[in-house]
């Protein structure tokens, strides 16, 4: 199943303070990450968290989104919590 990153659901995760971003210097691999501006989150890893503890649809969305996209990042994700959480 494919699974688009819409800007509504941009806009809704940008109203959390964190948003899905295509990352220029990372060969334009997509990434969750905290949007600076909102000062919301002190760093990625809070928001990782954020998305994995609160359970709804927009968090599982970026979560599949990112793992069908970039399957690194979303280990990275998965290894940090480990332990803490249960999210599959």
């Amino acid at each position: 199943m494919n699974v688009e990153w819409t800007s509504e659901d941009s806009e809704l995760a940008t109203s959390e303070g964190w948003d899905v971003f295509e990352c220029a210097h990372c060969s334009g691999l997509w990434q969750i990450q905290k949007i600076d501006e909102a000062y919301i989150f002190d760093n990625d890893i809070d928001v990782w968290e954020f998305i994995c503890k609160i359970d709804n649809e927009l968090h599982r969305k970026a979560l599949s989104f990112i793992k069908q996209k970039n399957k690194q990042e979303y280990e990275l994700i998965m290894n940090k919590i480990k332990g803490e959480l249960k999210y599959g």
